[in-house]
């Protein structure tokens, strides 16, 4: 199962929700793959290429506003990324795209000055197998109040 049609700012989370413990496969990513720092859609650049010794290939496009920005997988394989605000920290992570696919996210109002950095890596199927899995309704209930 991929990312909804579009992110939106609701799926942003601050710093503080960026561990090992409550995101494990976004923890990773972040902690174990380079970044790719893409300028703030106000400095003129439309798209940022992930480039460098790496298996999974992404493109970054801020197609013509400064609320949405897309991330292309031009690998040949299924990818997951977190796109994270340079300055506050905040994020939002995305399990799996499809190749040859892009997935919009809705870019927070206070996250649209300053850069942002992309980290992307191979989907991890484990990941993307508990997002297959049903979820119990205490679970469900659990996670939307970001417990678990």
């Amino acid at each position: 199962m991929s990312c909804p049609v579009i992110i939106g700012e609701e799926s942003w989370k601050p710093a503080a929700g960026l561990s090992e413990r409550k995101l494990p496969a976004g923890y990773n990513l972040w902690k174990n793959t380079p970044k790719l720092e893409i300028p703030s859609w106000s400095s003129g650049e439309p798209s940022f290429q992930h480039e460098g010794n790496h298996l999974t290939r992404a493109k970054f496009e801020w197609p013509s506003a400064t609320e949405v920005g897309i991330v292309y997988n031009q690998s040949d394989h299924p990818m997951q990324f977190l796109l994270q605000h340079a300055d506050t920290k905040a994020f939002v992570y995305c399990r799996s795209v499809q190749q040859g696919y892009g997935q919009r996210v809705i870019i927070p109002r206070n996250c649209r000055v300053g850069s942002l950095w992309l980290y992307i890596g191979p989907e991890v199927a484990e990941a993307a197998e508990n997002e297959r899995k049903p979820k119990s309704a205490i679970s469900s209930f659990l996670s939307a109040l970001n417990i678990v």
